[in-house]
């Protein structure tokens, strides 16, 4: 079981009876784990890595299909269009998508 709290010292001191009200040992218990934390962090951020996720591959899918190259091939010219442009490669894809989609599908 995790517990999550506002402040990083919010359980100092309260172990034992933290432990004792949820049928566990204090020995037990990890003190100052980040990883729950982490890994609030990161499924608070899943949203949005998928949305990026997409836009890259729906990209791939658009240049490769209009230049008729492979995915990698597709993969290089956007991060170097990208990178000539100053821009992320996620931010390249959703130009692609915004120029290249059709806006029926």
């Amino acid at each position: 079981m995790n517990l999550y709290a506002s402040e990083a010292d919010a359980f100092s001191g309260r172990h034992a009876d933290l432990a004792e009200a949820l049928g566990a040992s204090a020995e037990a218990a990890i003190v100052n784990a980040d990883l729950g934390f982490t890994t609030r962090e990161t499924a608070a951020q899943a949203p949005d890595r998928f949305a990026q996720d997409r836009d890259l591959q729906t990209a791939l899918d658009l240049i490769a299909e209009r230049h008729r190259i492979d995915r990698i091939s597709a993969w290089e010219l956007l991060e170097q269009s990208a990178m000539r442009a100053g821009i992320s490669a996620v931010a390249a894809a959703r130009a692609v998508r915004y120029l290249l989609e059709d806006p029926a599908s």
